[in-house]
């Protein structure tokens, strides 16, 4: 199986500088930055949803209830709990465009051999998640949780707080992390995630905005192809990129669409 994400061709060419590494160069973005507040919202809420339902099966009074709890930190895009974030870069087992990608600059569709990512992965502490899609399935899972969960963590006007051994705080990841609306499902997302601290991110400046990353390394045998999106229109740099492959080490005739040789 293949899975396809998209990267700047000038990222691409910024990571051919260390081609002799036999490394691609990505940058997992802050899961709080890379996708809109509504689609990490969508997942929360239903973790929220799953709250009310549990109390209402369990006669939870009002005055007890722990569904209005926040899930951030004041003034953060950072969950209570652990001072830990997610960091991904989303990966699509169809080659089709999805749906939030509207990045102007020229972009690469790179396809990856899915069993040699998932081996770099267990070998670099990354998770390769595949997203899901079906609500109520999701909020009948977290309520069966909640049945072990719900006494771990609580909730006061003036704190909120975990117990050592709650798994709250993965409940909150799964759901901003995997969870995608319906109306999406045939993008067949999949998403590698690695954690790491605030003070351990990297910072740069986009579109006047200053974003959290951090950068992993996939060996080229992940790679199976790449192509220029809309690279007809542009023969000049597609001419360019075939040349810069040779170089790095990534023979165009294997690897480059419209130019790979059938076997």
């Amino acid at each position: 199986m293949k899975l396809y994400s998209y990267l700047t061709l000038e990222s691409f060419v910024e990571g051919a500088k260390n081609s002799s590494l036999k490394l691609l160069p990505m940058q997992l973005s802050s899961l709080m930055y890379a996708f809109s507040d509504s689609s990490v919202g969508y997942g929360l809420s239903l973790l929220r949803h799953s709250i009310l339902r549990y109390e209402k099966e369990q006669h939870v009074s009002k005055e007890k209830s722990k569904s209005a709890m926040p899930f951030f930190r004041n003034h953060r895009k950072l969950f209570v709990g652990p001072e830990i974030e997610m960091y991904v870069r989303s990966f699509y087992e169809t080659p089709l465009t999805p749906h939030d990608l509207k990045d102007e600059r020229p972009l690469l569709k790179i396809a990856f051999d899915y069993e040699v990512l998932v081996d770099y992965c267990l070998t670099d502490n990354c998770n390769l998640i595949r997203c899901k899609y079906d609500a109520e399935e999701c909020i009948e899972n977290f309520v069966s949780k909640l049945k072990v969960e719900y006494d771990k963590f609580f909730y006061t006007e003036e704190h909120t707080g975990f117990k050592s051994d709650s798994q709250f705080f993965s409940m909150l990841c799964n759901a901003s992390l995997e969870m995608v609306e319906s109306q999406f499902k045939e993008e067949k997302e999949w998403r590698l995630m690695q954690f790491c601290a605030p003070e351990d991110a990297s910072y740069h400046m986009s579109d006047d905005q200053l974003l959290p990353y951090i950068q992993i390394s996939v060996p080229y045998d992940c790679i199976r192809s790449i192509e220029l999106l809309d690279w007809q229109s542009n023969e000049s740099t597609y001419s360019a990129l075939a040349g810069l492959m040779q170089h790095m080490g990534l023979p165009p005739e294997r690897f480059l669409e419209g130019l790979i040789e059938d076997e």
